[in-house]
């Protein structure tokens, strides 16, 4: 996940492991969230590519 953190808002491990541990957890969570999101939409199009034979 931190990787995603990295890659995603441009951040480097030094500027993350700065800021105050709260700001970090909600970072992280907040990934979470988008990451689960991302996965649950990827899952719905794969479904519909199988529905419709492609």
């Amino acid at each position: 996940m931190l990787h995603h953190l990295f890659q995603r808002l441009g951040i480097t491990p030094d500027e993350f492991y700065a800021k105050p541990y709260k700001v970090r957890a909600f970072m992280m969570a907040s990934m979470q969230v988008q990451l689960e999101e991302e996965e649950k939409q990827r899952r719905k199009l794969e479904r519909q590519a199988e529905g419709s034979g492609h």
